[in-house]
């Protein structure tokens, strides 16, 4: 019964994978721009987002910016990851049944003990600038191909 109850808690988490959108209570995308073709973009998911999935919703905010400011390139100027651990405590459980005899109860039972889920929150952080020509140095990343392949990126 136990196990029963772990394998539907974790299925009913994975169903709460951190959307893509602008960031709410469940995760999401902000960015704010710094300069005329410099923006600061975040990406922060939930407990059930993993790194890859944070590091793909944030090349595709990044690309999104690109293409609505008419530039086909960016680049990552400064970037970091974070990842945050807490925990879920599912509770034990006891059962049991008690007898009354005189003055007297007996309680006879079992319990079982909580169970302690480590859960893994991931974010990125990064400082682009958008380039309207593909410079002949560095890593640069075409926004319309991100667009393309990534667009769609779902958990």
């Amino acid at each position: 019964m136990r196990k029963l109850l772990v394998v539907m808690l974790v299925g009913a988490l994975v169903a709460c994978v951190t959307p893509y959108g602008p960031r709410g209570l469940a995760g999401g995308y902000a960015e704010l721009q710094l300069a005329e073709n410099v923006w600061q973009v975040s990406f922060q998911g939930n407990g059930y987002t993993s790194r890859e999935l944070v590091q793909t919703y944030l090349l595709r905010r990044c690309a999104e910016l690109a293409a609505a400011a008419g530039q086909p390139y960016f680049r990552i100027v400064t970037g970091d990851e974070e990842s945050r651990t807490s925990a879920i405590v599912l509770p034990g459980q006891s059962s049991g049944s008690a007898t009354v005899v005189g003055d007297s109860v007996y309680w006879q039972g079992r319990s079982t003990p909580s169970t302690v889920v480590p859960v893994q929150k991931h974010g990125s952080n990064v400082v682009i600038e958008l380039l309207a020509e593909r410079p002949t140095d560095g890593l640069v990343y075409e926004a319309g191909v991100i667009l393309r392949n990534f667009g769609g990126a779902s958990p």
